[in-house]
């Protein structure tokens, strides 16, 4: 059983849901990324998922868009990404997850990228443009490595896709709760609490829901429902929005401290374990160290086949990207 799916199966035993904040990698800067993963880890985190910064993320909103520039400005490429998080993964007592696109394992070979990645202590991968019919090849390279592979499903997903995604997951069944791309909403649609219901009714794999997550009601109300709660563009945003958090880093408190907190005794997030040393989500102690060096951008790397990336990149049109659609690979 690879770490991500035994993480999960610990919390069920102990009858708690998993809090799994988001990162992108090099955000403010790659020095500072020990210092993050050591903080979510002390503010409750049960998984923690790092972007890869890309060039071209289809599936992710302004705030994140705006922090893979940053981190990409910065000089954060793939192999320095990885070779930041080896020493960390090691000593940190949860499993880190990647999300990357698959042009930079194409890019890179995913033969490669894969021993690389499991060289460094990833336990996951989520790619938002890999459906699971052309990811076979990824399928048995990483159950070599011990690598969870966590496929996405939608609100417009039908039911044979979300049995095909679940079934391919080895770790969780990533559960998109809007029509569109990642950024913190004020509201999640009316209709999530059944759609939930249904993913779980459909899938042997535990469901986290990501994407929109903004509110301490909105991650009990999912949390009641699923058995993982993903947190991304609120806490990358509550990083970046403060100046105070450049000027003070990590070992100071400051304003979004607050953010997203939820006490221990209204929801039973899987925070009250051993490692954990505050009763927040990751934002309550998120913080903005000092910028890091400027250092030119690495090529822009090549390009996946169509088949792998879907049609979602020849249309700039981000309401619908290919993840989130019940076609096939080739619409």
């Amino acid at each position: 059983m690879n770490r991500i799916a035994l993480r999960f199966q610990e919390l069920q035993k102990e009858g708690r849901k998993a809090f799994i904040p988001y990162i992108v990698g090099g955000d403010p800067d790659l020095p500072s990324l020990p210092r993050v993963l050591d903080t979510l880890v002390q503010s409750g985190a049960d998984l923690i998922e790092i972007g890869v910064p890309f060039s071209d993320p289809l599936a992710d909103g302004p705030v994140i868009q705006a922090a893979s520039v940053r981190a990409r400005q910065n000089g954060c490429t793939l192999a320095k990404l990885l070779s930041t998080i080896q020493p960390v993964a090691a000593r940190l007592p949860v499993p880190l997850t990647l999300m990357v696109y698959y042009n930079q394992l194409y890019q890179r070979g995913v033969a490669r990228f894969l021993a690389e990645a499991n060289a460094a202590g990833v336990a996951g991968l989520i790619i938002p443009d890999l459906p699971p019919e052309a990811a076979t090849e990824l399928q048995n390279l990483a159950a070599a490595s011990g690598i969870a592979l966590n496929f996405l499903v939608a609100p417009t997903s039908s039911k044979e896709r979300i049995r095909l995604a679940a079934t391919a997951s080895t770790g969780f069944l990533y559960t998109v709760s809007v029509k569109g791309v990642t950024g913190a909403r004020s509201s999640l649609p009316q209709e999530l609490p059944a759609f939930i219901q249904r993913v779980k009714e459909l899938s042997p794999r535990p469901v986290a829901v990501g994407f929109g997550i903004n509110t301490p009601e909105q991650a009990r109300m999912i949390a009641n429902l699923a058995d993982g709660v993903i947190v991304g563009s609120a806490l990358v945003q509550a990083i970046a929005a403060d100046p105070e958090l450049k000027k003070n880093g990590f070992s100071r408190p400051h304003p979004a401290r607050s953010h997203l907190r939820v006490r221990k005794k209204e929801i039973p997030f899987g925070f009250n374990t051993p490692h954990s040393t505050a009763s927040t989500h990751a934002a309550a102690r998120s913080a903005r160290p000092r910028a890091g060096p400027h250092e030119p951008e690495s090529p822009q790397p090549k390009r996946a086949p169509l088949s792998h990336c879907q049609s979602a990149t020849k249309s700039r049109r981000y309401s619908a990207p290919s993840y989130i659609r019940s076609h096939s690979p080739a619409e």
